[in-house]
């Protein structure tokens, strides 16, 4: 299955597909790949708040190859974990908020990704590899139970992620963001004047 297709079925909302061993990729698909996700930038930068950030090339190669190998490694039960290492490798560029964003058009499906992994195999190595990326692209994450507080300064420095980021804490009713007082703050501030209809539950925690 080449990357293009696996990323054009994964925006589109069908099923992906995922080769049944590992290959390595070709130039020209990992090229049209980037095409496909510049396209979608296009159009996803219209519902963002304010200005979005840029399209970065680099995050959008790697962060489809890497959602790709995930599956891999949650289907493929003869690999390895160590083609954890292999296969999963850190984004080798500076994570800003171009970064953040571009990542995020194929990461926004983390969340549900890491929830397969988890009911599958709670003890599994990927899944605590899914939780460190998590952590490290917490934009992504909301919904996903960290364990430790993530690095959010990119983020909430960008007017577009940041609102971008508040309003996914809300719709996934993420209270575990909430502990953070920075955050609270924003949350209530989005929620406005009733956020007891809008977040029955949020009231009640932060009694606690």
């Amino acid at each position: 299955m080449r990357l293009t297709g696996f990323i054009s079925d994964l925006i589109g909302g069908t099923g992906v597909t995922v080769a049944g061993e590992v290959l390595p990729f070709g130039e020209d698909d990992v090229q049209e790949t980037i095409d496909v996700l510049g396209r979608y930038y296009v159009n996803d930068v219209i519902g963002m708040p304010h200005h979005a950030p840029a399209f970065n090339p680099q995050a959008a190669a790697w962060s489809a190859r890497y959602l790709y190998h995930v599956i891999q490694l949650m289907l493929l039960r003869h690999l390895g974990n160590e083609q954890l290492d292999v296969l999963l490798i850190p984004f080798p560029g500076e994570i800003d908020a171009a970064a953040i964003y571009t990542t995020d058009l194929t990461f926004r499906h983390l969340p549900e990704l890491f929830q397969l992994a988890r009911s599958l195999a709670p003890g599994d190595p990927l899944v605590q590899r899914l939780t460190d990326t998590a952590l490290q692209w917490p934009f992504s994450a909301a919904g996903i139970a960290l364990p430790a507080e993530p690095a959010l300064d990119t983020v909430l420095d960008h007017p577009s992620l940041r609102i971008a980021y508040v309003d996914r804490i809300i719709t996934r009713r993420d209270t575990a963001r909430c502990n953070n007082p920075h955050i609270t703050a924003l949350v209530l501030e989005a929620l406005g004047a009733y956020p007891e209809k809008l977040w029955p539950e949020l009231p009640l925690l932060l009694k606690k």
